[in-house]
């Protein structure tokens, strides 16, 4: 394939690897031969030192000589795929964005629906228990208005459809995300110093700890607040599509 890196087979890899294989294993024989109790043997052991070390940097160029083809093929091979991973994962946002947007309207739309014929039922819930009242019959009239309190609410969620072609049903799902930016670390380095922020978050800044921040700052928002500041840290809700 054209662009392709060649890489080497075995056995010149071998070819290659064994004349230092060789040297590595007699100077390490001559190591542990070796003995220091004279001036001339202390030249003699800088010497050695700097053989060891010019054998390491031989070692070390051939090594990455054999390695950067395979790391440039490496490279070559996921250049090949960016282009298709980065296409689908952005399909796949583009289309879980609006299907997550419309469920979270469709939902609304049905607690509203649902909101509405709740008040609407203890309404007339009140009129019957008042017509009741007003009939003489104060039994009746308390046994209707327990039954209006002790109707539970209905499901406040669109039903989940399935999808036609794979079966897959989806569900929104909700990220808490939480970034200290540049303009904001001072503020952040003062709040965690006064214990408004806590100090775990500031080792190699704890992506684990400002999200459990961002959860419970985000959950006292209101439905249609996606980012703000919590003292100098950055929430922000990002809302998805969870398929199965």
């Amino acid at each position: 394939m054209a662009g392709q890196p060649k890489i080497q087979t075995p056995a010149t890899l071998l070819t290659h690897s064994q004349p230092l294989i060789d040297n590595a294993n007699n100077l390490t024989e001559q190591a542990e031969r070796a003995v220091v109790t004279t001036p001339e043997e202390f030249a003699s052991a800088t010497d050695f030192v700097k053989i060891c070390t010019s054998q390491y940097n031989q070692a070390e160029d051939a090594r990455k000589a054999i390695t950067k083809p395979l790391n440039d093929h490496v490279k070559w091979i996921n250049a090949q795929f960016k282009p298709i991973t980065d296409a689908l994962t952005a399909a796949k946002k583009k289309v879980s964005e609006k299907a997550a947007a419309w469920k979270r309207e469709e939902d609304k739309r049905i607690r509203e629906e649902e909101e509405a014929a709740r008040k609407a039922a203890e309404e007339q819930a009140l009129k019957d228990a008042e017509a009741a009242s007003e009939a003489g019959d104060e039994e009746r009239a308390e046994k209707i208005l327990d039954v209006a309190a002790d109707t539970p609410a209905g499901p406040t969620k669109a039903p989940v459809a399935r999808g036609a072609l794979t079966g897959a049903t989806g569900s929104t799902k909700t990220t808490w995300k939480g970034e200290v930016k540049l303009d904001d670390i001072q503020e952040v380095c003062q709040a965690i110093a006064d214990g408004r922020l806590p100090s775990n978050m500031i080792k190699d800044w704890n992506k684990t700890v400002m999200n459990g921040i961002a959860k419970q700052v985000g959950a006292e928002w209101p439905e249609d607040q996606n980012e703000g500041k919590h003292h100098g840290l950055t929430v922000r809700r990002d809302v998805g599509l969870s398929v199965r």
